[in-house]
């Protein structure tokens, strides 16, 4: 008897990894996209490991007795244009638990990363999502016994049965790349941000208003875990030099492999999620996020206000000035 760990896109190693580790036994069967960048830590797990296709899932099924499928990301890309490749991902994931269903597998689960998509919220990302979800999403997620979700905050916004919808705890992170390089300087206080500098996705102009005086006063560094060449990153870098905060950031030419990136957050006080929408931390959370629930770091978001979420998912602290945020954070480490 075998259960199936399913990933379809090129990315989400983050997840997929601590869903296997949290759910899955040695003989069970991972099927992924080697492509992603995070590759590398798919394949230090110990099950047998193929290269994802409809094919390949079809061939499992009928070789195995395949006892429950989890699927990595049920969330459709919807915004797809006219590229082949992306519907044609949409639709595999769509017809997965169809497929699966036929075989005799009734125990189907999946991670939600955008949870309006199958549960009527107050606020949907956009109407896509919404459509989707009142003719399609609604329908099609009870085929699942289970939905995970990537945060405690997500979890409860959705206020759906608890026995349908639980957080996946993404805490198996914390045990990759021990043997990685660590920032040692006690002295230094290091804020990581995570991710592609891209405004769409989270608001970096706060890191303008960084006060000079506090960052040297408090030793405080902003680590940019990330390629900034890419997004806007060359923007922000012009003008933290242009301000002479350029001392107090420490910025990367190449996008760094997860042992840096789990190395930089082990090393952190605080993580930088600063969201640019409402939609963040409601109806899905960031990479960012479910990293810092990993290493039981606090996470500084922005939704009219500085707020610093916990573990929990609960507001510690309320700020109107991003200065004082970080230095709340400070005082509690």
């Amino acid at each position: 008897m075998a259960k199936i760990f399913i990933e379809v896109y090129a990315y989400h190693a983050e997840t997929l990894y601590p869903y296997v580790v949290n759910l899955a036994k040695n003989e069970d069967i991972v099927l992924y996209n080697s492509t992603c960048p995070s590759a590398e830590t798919i394949e230090m797990l110990p099950q047998k490991k193929f290269e994802f296709s409809l094919l390949k899932l079809l061939i499992v099924l009928i070789s195995n007795n395949v006892t429950a499928v989890y699927i990595n990301s049920v969330s459709v890309n919807l915004h797809g244009g006219l590229f082949f490749s992306a519907w044609s991902k949409t639709l595999k994931i769509i017809l997965i638990p169809y497929l699966c269903r036929l075989f005799g597998v009734t125990d189907i689960r999946g991670i939600a990363h955008e949870a309006d998509q199958y549960f009527s919220v107050d606020k949907a990302s956009n109407k896509r999502h919404l459509y989707y979800q009142k003719f399609f999403g609604r329908f099609h997620v009870k085929l699942f016994n289970k939905i995970y979700v990537l945060a405690p905050e997500v979890k409860k916004y959705l206020k759906v049965s608890s026995s349908k919808v639980e957080v996946l705890s993404t805490r198996p992170l914390i045990d990759l790349y021990l043997d990685s390089k660590a920032i040692t300087d006690n002295e230094i206080v290091n804020c990581v941000w995570i991710g592609p500098v891209k405004s769409y996705r989270r608001n970096w102009k706060p890191l303008l208003s960084l006060n000079k005086k506090i960052l040297k006063d408090n030793n405080i560094v902003i680590d940019m875990v990330c390629d900034i060449r890419t997004g806007e990153g060359e923007e922000l870098r012009k003008e933290i030099e242009q301000l002479g905060l350029a001392p107090y950031f420490k910025f990367r030419e190449y996008r760094p492999d997860d042992a840096e990136l789990f190395s930089a957050v082990r090393s952190s006080a605080l993580v930088l999620c600063l969201y640019a929408n409402n939609s963040y931390g409601s109806i899905k959370t960031s990479g960012a996020r479910h990293i810092a629930l990993a290493f039981d770091k606090p996470s500084l978001i922005f939704d009219g206000e500085y707020k610093i979420l916990d573990s929990q998912g609960l507001y510690s602290s309320n700020f109107n000035d991003f200065n004082h945020a970080i230095i709340s954070v400070i005082g509690i480490v």
